[in-house]
């Protein structure tokens, strides 16, 4: 395992490169030629100005930088995002010219971009991934076929999205081909012989030939799994066995080419006594008949019912009718009647049918003195019988008053009348 740890420190020398780098990419991306001495300042300052000459002196925001960089490296990358733009196009060089590089050199080169990149997770995790191949000698690998160990260094020094692409054209012309997956399996493992340690190398997308083989072998484009075809089995059995349970339960034909069973001789199934689904109740029949349209009425019932329906609605109708104008008439007559009813508070009539109860019991005790009525009572005019007289009892309700008790009121509001003035 590489204990190798990066020193704490930036070299001159590294300052330099980093600034050519900026300049270079400052460059690519303004569309000037690069010149033969990228370090000359003069040169540089000169390009800018022609560049500045040929777009009007108004440079796009977004290439400001990229000017100033020409001229002076170290004041554009004192922004961060176009610092960033150049550690990705130093890490990019890097990876390019790694295995060229002398493995002293490609240690400093290594420390000094991951010291650089202390502030950018994704170029520490790409320069993480290529620690494993600092101990690479350069002789070592001069060594090995170049064709050989190109299988593992080239997907080692790609970009992720580069070593990715480049396994899925290698795997995409092998699917189908059992023989040629059996071959690139067998010059891989051949290949991890010779180069055992180079084949030690991971990609940068993580997926190695290996799996991707693997993989191939095990899901062949014109065969279907083991898993696949235990599914299908198992469906056809359970259609076939379906088919087959509905064919032995139809009715077998008499023999001797008879007449076969009617179909009326099967009873309907009859649903259950404890059924707990519930019917409406007439009212509510009705009154959804009633709120249906003709149409929809006649389509439930039929021609015939649904006009008997609506004869009947209709009489039904009518004689609700009558009866709220007979009661409207009833109610106004007994408004409009002139009675010469009396209502009597209940307090005073209770105390006039005690008094009548008394001189019933003194009467019915002398006879002779109930018999002989008082000249008042015989000569006064208003001896013959009094008019019908009714009173409130506690529930509001008229009740007819007794002749006697009625004689008695009449006197009182006689008297009651004379006493006025």
């Amino acid at each position: 395992m590489n204990n190798w740890v990066p020193q704490n420190r930036r070299q001159p020398a590294f300052q330099k490169y980093l600034d050519a780098a900026a300049v270079d990419y400052s460059r690519h991306q303004l569309g000037i030629a690069s010149s033969s001495d990228g370090s000359n300042a003069v040169t540089n300052h000169e390009a800018v100005c022609h560049y500045l000459k040929s777009c009007g002196f108004r440079p796009p925001e977004t290439e400001h930088l990229d000017v100033v960089a020409v001229v002076s490296p170290q004041t554009a990358m004192e922004d961060i995002e176009y610092r960033d733009l150049v550690l990705r196009e130093v890490t990019a060089r890097f990876c390019a010219e790694y295995f060229s590089l002398p493995a002293e050199s490609r240690k400093d080169r290594w420390d000094q971009i991951w010291q650089e990149a202390a502030d950018n997770p994704p170029i520490r995790w790409r320069l993480d991934r290529l620690r494993h191949g600092l101990s690479l000698s350069h002789e070592k690998l001069a060594e090995i076929d170049v064709r050989k160990a190109g299988t593992f260094t080239d997907p080692f020094v790609m970009s992720p999205e580069q070593s990715a692409r480049s396994g899925r054209v290698l795997a995409s012309r092998l699917i189908g081909e059992r023989a040629a997956i059996k071959a690139a399996q067998r010059q891989f493992r051949q290949d991890c012989l010779l180069c055992g340690e180079v084949a030690r190398l991971q990609p940068a997308c993580g997926l190695t030939l290996e799996q991707r083989l693997t993989w191939l072998q095990a899901r062949e484009k014109h065969k279907l799994p083991l898993n696949t075809w235990l599914t299908i089995i198992a469906l056809l059995c359970v259609i076939v066995g379906a088919f087959g349970s509905i064919y032995f339960t139809i009715p077998d034909r008499p023999a001797g080419g008879g007449n076969q069973i009617p179909m009326s001789a099967y009873s309907p199934p009859q649903a259950p006594a404890n059924s707990t689904k519930k019917s409406l109740s007439p009212e509510a029949t009705s009154k959804l008949l009633l709120e249906m349209t003709p149409e929809g009425r006649a389509a439930l019932l039929g021609p015939e019912k649904a006009r008997e329906f609506e004869a009947a609605a209709q009489r039904l109708q009518d004689a609700k009718e009558k009866l709220e104008k007979a009661e409207a008439k009833q109610r106004e007559s007994a408004a409009n009647r002139k009675s010469t009813e009396v209502a009597v508070p209940w307090s005073l009539m209770q105390k006039l049918l005690d008094e009548a109860k008394q001189k019933a019991a003194s009467d019915s005790e002398n006879p002779s003195s109930s018999s002989s009525p008082s000249p008042n009572e015989s000569g006064s005019p208003s001896a013959s019988p009094p008019s019908a007289m009714f009173m409130k009892d506690k529930d509001g309700n008229l009740v007819p008053v007794p002749p006697e008790v009625a004689e008695k009121w009449q006197n009182l509001l006689r008297k009651n009348t004379k006493a006025k003035p």
